[in-house]
């Protein structure tokens, strides 16, 4: 199923009942009236969108722009493919499938998502993989790979999966952080791992790691490392530059609650 959106909308949209679960398999004249929420009330799809039926396997929006909000959001099987950017919460609460964003993304992406996988080609917002507002959690299952950057509060209260990114990121990366692995192999902005109980971060060798709350790091055998760089290296070529090791500079925090934390300073090629 192909949805190209025809005119780049002056108002925000809901795409959060457009999913491969829901539209793959069904007909056009099907597809069409499903009802879209938008911040200038409710549109049929058709009003939005052209649709055609040549992509039976997968579902693909073309012409996509910040406007659409929620793309993937509860998806739990199947292929979303995006093409252009796509707006705030992207798989929010996804449990399964696979989205793939060819541009970048607003905030919130991954929220609540506890399996799947989401693909950023470009940047990623902030709070990627964070908790939403009131929430005890962010993200507790799945892999997030962004190819650009990412903003402020990365993984904030995440609670299990994995997170890389390729390019820099922003202040806060890890903060609250109760489980998971991140992966950051540029640039890390400040305050990192603050309020950070249990989880690992990997970073660039040299990324200075200026924070009061983690212990100075020492070398150390670390013998879960050479599994997951190899995990990391079948993700995407993008993340082959990482050195295969079992050796990296450990950091433990933060401990103000708890240090059990820790940050893992690799090898690059």
């Amino acid at each position: 199923m192909r949805l190209s959106l025809k005119i780049v909308p002056n108002f925000y949209i809901d795409m959060t009942p457009v999913r491969p679960e829901t539209c793959l398999g069904e007909s056009v004249s099907c597809i069409k009236n499903i009802e879209l929420q938008t911040t200038q009330g409710i549109r049929p799809l058709a009003d939005l969108f052209e649709i055609s039926d040549t992509e039976p396997e997968q579902l693909i929006i073309d012409n996509s722009c910040d406007k659409l909000d929620c793309l993937g959001a509860a998806m739990s099987r199947g292929i979303l493919r995006v093409r252009g950017d796509a707006g705030n919460y992207p798989a929010q609460n996804m449990s399964g499938g696979r989205l793939h964003i060819d541009g970048s993304c607003g905030h919130h992406a991954a929220c609540a998502m506890s399996g799947g996988r989401l693909d950023v080609d470009g940047n990623a917002s902030h709070f990627l993989g964070g908790a939403l507002p009131g929430a005890m959690q962010g993200l507790h299952g799945g892999t997030v790979v962004v190819k650009g950057d990412a903003g402020n509060r990365l993984g904030d209260r995440m609670r299990r999966g994995f997170i890389i990114v390729a390019g820099s990121v922003g202040t806060h990366c890890a903060s609250r952080m109760i489980a998971g692995t991140i992966v950051a192999l540029n640039k890390v902005g400040g305050h990192l791992g603050f309020g950070m109980r249990r989880g690992s971060l990997l970073l660039h060798s040299r990324t200075t790691v200026e924070t009061d709350y983690f212990t100075r790091g020492i070398q150390q055998e670390i013998s879960i490392l050479p599994l997951l760089i190899k995990h990391l290296h079948e993700l995407d070529e993008a993340f082959k530059k990482i050195t295969p090791t079992r050796y990296a500079k450990r950091c433990i925090g933060d401990l103000t609650v708890a240090g059990l934390g820790e940050i893992l300073r690799l090898n690059l090629r």
